[in-house]
């Protein structure tokens, strides 16, 4: 029987659940026992985060520019020839804001730099936390 490989592993690739935009892969950092930092990739250059928000006026929306990397990060025969942009934004959370790891996508070497970059200089944002929220118990009697 194989050994099975439990490697915890201090960086890797997942989905986004929900937060900041639902099912974006995400390229995250483990920063202690269950906390992460990720940056999140996408196809467009431009991403509205308040498209969904009808009651905010259209000029006040949340439009972030992308950067784009010189290399797609997903490599399957679908997405050939699209460009993977990287959103300038790093966020902070649990483990659990990110879905399953995967190993479907790879960074290149030449995008690195602009990822470590945003990580480093990137402004930060809080991801609200989901899920362990106590439940209302009704008192005994």
């Amino acid at each position: 029987m194989a050994k099975k490989n439990n490697r915890k592993r201090s960086t890797g690739w997942a989905h986004t659940k929900k937060y900041p935009h639902k099912n974006h892969p995400a390229y995250f950092r483990k920063t202690g026992q269950d906390d992460v930092e990720y940056i999140t990739f996408t196809h467009s250059e431009k991403v509205d985060f308040d498209k969904d928000n009808k009651r905010k006026p259209i000029e006040k929306h949340d439009v972030v520019k992308t950067r784009k990397l010189k290399v797609n990060i997903d490599k399957t025969e679908e997405n050939k020839g699209e460009y993977s942009h990287v959103v300038p934004r790093v966020y902070e959370g649990k483990r659990s804001a990110l879905g399953v790891g995967t190993s479907k996508y790879k960074l290149a070497e030449e995008d690195k730099p602009t990822v470590d970059d945003i990580f480093k200089n990137g402004k930060r944002y809080k991801v609200p936390r989901t899920g362990n929220k106590p439940k209302n118990k009704k008192p005994r009697k």
